[in-house]
């Protein structure tokens, strides 16, 4: 794709809202992002829901293959005062776990979004189980308005999919150690890819052990 039919094209420093941008506006047939960009791309780039499909991405075979359980973090900070934690807490479970978990919030929720007509059923990375993701739907199925089917391919098969936690320590470095890797695979047609990788592990797991 890159090289041969050079499908890819030119520009390998896309920001995150510019690509999100251009694929609303079709100048990017397929790349990869969270489950949920479909809010934003409404939001910010008022995507024809038409055409947007999401599916997930295909592992690689063994123990260490799996998807990366990280992203937003709901967290509270060390130095906070009591009062301030019970806060916090409180808000995260009626923010982010009560329209999960309880229909009269999954509905209050979902009659929300839609009055600000914004995009209601979204699929994300499960917090639950299938069980529980498929009862919060039906509780706001009359309100779900994204292309359900078309999101299919995501929400058949995510549940299949092991989770990855992200490193406790040095997360960005270790994200970071990978950038050369990424920049070099798409800008030099002779790249040692596994030099590449091999520089960058021994970087991400330099970073890890100083837990920087």
């Amino acid at each position: 794709m890159r090289w041969d039919d050079k499908s890819m094209g030119a520009n390998f420093s896309w920001g995150w809202s510019d690509i999100n941008q251009a694929f609303a506006a079709g100048q990017v047939g397929m790349y990869v992002n969270g489950s949920d960009v479909y809010t934003n791309l409404v939001q910010a780039s008022k995507i024809d829901p038409s055409v947007y499909g999401v599916t997930t991405v295909p592992l690689a075979s063994g123990d260490q293959a799996g998807v990366l359980g990280g992203g937003t973090l709901a967290a509270v900070r060390p130095d906070a005062k009591d009062a301030e934690k019970d806060a916090a807490v409180k808000w995260i479970d009626f923010y982010y776990e009560q329209p999960l978990t309880t229909e009269a919030a999954a509905i209050r929720n979902a009659e929300t979004l839609t009055a600000q007509k914004q995009p209601v059923g979204v699929p994300a990375l499960p917090v639950f189980d299938k069980q529980q993701y498929e009862l919060a739907n039906s509780w706001i199925k009359s309100y779900i308005n994204v292309p359900q089917e078309q999101m299919a391919p995501f929400t058949d098969k995510i549940f299949d999919q092991p989770l990855v936690a992200e490193p406790a320590a040095s997360t960005q470095s270790v994200y970071h150690a990978l950038d050369p890797v990424v920049q070099a695979v798409l800008t030099d047609r002779n790249a040692n890819i596994d030099q590449l990788l091999q520089a960058a592990n021994d970087t991400a797991q330099g970073a890890i052990s100083q837990g920087k």
